[in-house]
């Protein structure tokens, strides 16, 4: 889902169905960047 969620943020445009499947370019960037703040705990 990282891989994903980071392919989305980094060709918003032209990746534009999978960006909109992770709910736009925003929560992309949340689930992309959510899970590294949570595996430093």
């Amino acid at each position: 889902m990282i891989v994903l969620s980071g392919l989305a943020i980094w060709k918003p445009v032209q990746l534009a169905l999978l960006t909109d499947l992770f709910g736009g370019y925003v929560w992309a960037r949340y689930w992309h960047l959510c899970p590294w703040r949570f595996s430093w705990s």
